[in-house]
């Protein structure tokens, strides 16, 4: 007597043989042994992958864009200038811009801070840094990417 586990998977195995051979019966190459179902895990509740490998002599349906290529001309760090108390953070971003003025989103900046004795980056990812400060006193981070670079001031008060 079939399990519960072994009924789905026939069933889906027949779903997607029917969906390939384009009808609502099963013979020669399309039809096919699911006893390999049982050597699934227990809790397992996924089909053997019975796919087929894509074809690769015809071009696919969407077309994936080449990498950006647009270049950064501008790197602008907001807000450009940051009052903190001893231990308090924030966050700052670094706006991008092309030759056209307009905004350009997504690109790994580099953020640095040559004082760490008054503020750290805790942490930066893409165009976004944080800052914690650690001490009276004031420094400049600044935000590097492709050749450019901007600057802002941090004051720890």
């Amino acid at each position: 007597m079939p399990t519960k586990r072994h009924l789905l998977l026939m069933s889906v195995a027949f779903l997607f043989a029917c969906s390939e051979t384009g009808s609502d019966r099963l013979s020669g190459p399309a039809a096919f042994d699911i006893t390999a179902s049982d050597s699934l895990p227990p809790d397992t509740t996924t089909p053997p992958d019975t796919t087929t490998p894509p074809d690769t002599t015809t071009p696919p349906d969407t077309v994936i864009p080449p990498p950006d290529t647009v270049s950064v001309a501008r790197v602008v760090i907001s807000p450009n200038v940051v009052r903190l108390a001893v231990g308090d953070s924030a966050s700052l971003i670094a706006n991008l811009y092309d030759r056209q003025g307009n905004a350009i989103c997504c690109r790994n900046v580099a953020f640095v801070i040559r004082d760490s004795s008054v503020a750290i980056i805790e942490s930066a990812f893409g165009q976004f840094a944080h800052v914690r400060a650690l001490a009276r006193g004031h420094l400049t981070i600044e935000a590097f990417i492709n050749g450019k670079v901007d600057r802002a001031q941090i004051i720890v008060q």
